[in-house]
């Protein structure tokens, strides 16, 4: 079931199955080392089956909690590319927290994120009525930030106060819709 196209991709919700391969992407691709893990990233290890699973708990697969948070596959010609994902949807404004990753380098350097990210937040928009979104790269994460600077995002000088950093050098981008 397609949620939303983007000028690329389709989004399309995450169902329980993709649980598994969502993680390999993050965990065990050979980009991985990109985003997570020694030597770049010591501050920000790879998380174990388990520790991925206490996170993205049952309700990012099933829509069983949409406004807790949901998990995306991102499609391109007719394949899985990656995931994006929401976090929690409140506050006023209705705001919340973005995060993605691609399967693999055979997916990046086409487009895929930056129009991920802005087919999610049209999506949010559309049926939530969330208009804030905010994002944490490390600083280190070059691709990312240019990614998120091309789907519309600015650094963001106030950090939210529920904030939890991934990294030391975290750096907080928003978009408003």
């Amino acid at each position: 079931m397609i949620i939303e196209r983007g000028e690329r991709i389709l989004l399309r919700p995450a169902v329980p199955a993709d649980r598994l391969p969502i993680y390999q992407w993050l965990a065990e691709s050979d980009i991985t080392h990109m985003m997570l893990g020694p030597p770049t990233y010591p501050d920000a290890k790879v998380p174990t089956w388990e520790e991925f699973k206490s996170d993205y708990l049952p309700h990012f697969f099933d829509g069983s909690a949409p406004l807790k948070g949901r998990c995306y596959v991102i499609e391109a010609e007719g394949h899985p590319v990656g995931q994006i994902n929401h976090d929690v949807i409140s506050g006023d404004p209705l705001s919340t927290w973005l995060d993605i990753w691609l399967k693999g380098s055979e997916s990046t350097g086409k487009g895929y994120g930056p129009d991920a990210i802005r087919t999610l937040c049209k999506y949010l928009k559309k049926e939530y009525n969330c208009t804030r979104f905010l994002i944490a790269p490390s600083k280190r994460n070059r691709a990312a930030l240019k990614a998120y600077k091309r789907a519309g995002f600015e650094i963001c000088r106030e950090i939210p106060e529920d904030f939890v950093a991934d990294y030391n050098d975290n750096v907080t981008l928003s978009r408003t819709l």
